[in-house]
């Protein structure tokens, strides 16, 4: 499939990464940054100045959309007369759904991607959106499953799980902050205590896709009955971590539908 990606940023050039689908990549940007860093690396790919983009023919099978949500009714303004309609919109901005990106570009062939992170080093999630699984949607989808796991949900159900699966690396990065001043604060010379806890979330990460069983689980094997590990996690439910972090989901679900 032949593409154009207007605003080809970091989380859109890591999901380009992983879509075999695509034979023919162009890129463009407003301010031709963005699109200029990602043909440093990508010389496969063309370079197309934004002020060309009305001069030319759209004959692109795919147009993906990766620039701020802002920016959507101006390029709706210039643009959306030269989307056929057979055209796949896809679409990473954000708190923008299917019937926001319908009503700006008068268009309904449309895929909404919201993934995380993790895309990058192809262990993501990537949630997405359609109004119709036409056959240029399966093909994306399924390319993209060959590097992350995708989840097809409702629009409702991808604003609720943002905060956990679009947010959630920041979530465990503020607890591994935490814990790695905790190690630093005891004063052990010649430690890397942010490197330490990389090294224990990388760890149980593992250990925890590799046993395949229940969280409460994995916490026994590591707490034996009466001893230090119990005792530290004693703490943390005796002040109510896990209510803290309720709040923290249940403030970024109420941000999220606000938008």
């Amino acid at each position: 499939m032949k593409c154009l990606v207007v605003g080809p940023g970091n989380m859109m050039s890591s999901l380009l990464e992983g879509l075999d689908c695509l034979s023919e990549i162009h890129v463009t940007s407003e301010s031709g940054t963005s699109a200029r860093t990602y043909i440093q690396s990508h010389q496969n790919a063309n370079y197309i100045s934004f002020n060309e983009l009305a001069d030319i023919d759209w004959d692109f099978d795919v147009v993906f959309l990766g620039f701020k949500p802002q920016h959507l009714s101006g390029f709706a303004a210039k643009f959306k007369n030269k989307l056929g309609k057979q055209v796949l919109i896809v679409s990473v901005l954000a708190s923008t759904s299917l019937d926001d990106i319908k009503a700006e570009l008068s268009h309904e062939h449309l895929l909404r991607l919201m993934p995380n992170i993790g895309v990058e080093y192809q262990v993501g999630i990537i949630m997405y959106a359609c109004y119709e699984e036409t056959l240029k949607v399966k093909s994306l989808t399924d390319s993209l499953r060959n590097s992350s796991q995708c989840l097809k949900l409702a629009e409702e159900e991808i604003d609720k799980l943002t905060i956990f699966l679009g947010s959630g690396p920041a979530l465990f990065f503020e607890f591994a902050n935490i814990f790695s001043k905790q190690i630093d604060a005891l004063g052990i010379k010649n430690l890397d205590s942010d490197k330490l806890t990389t090294q224990v979330l990388l760890s149980s990460g593992i250990i925890a896709k590799e046993k395949g069983v229940e969280f409460n689980e994995l916490i026994k094997m590591v707490a034996s009955k009466g001893g230090i590990t119990e005792s530290a996690i004693n703490v943390l439910r005796d002040n109510k971590f896990s209510e803290s972090l309720k709040e923290a989901t249940e403030e970024g679900i109420r941000k999220t539908l606000s938008y």
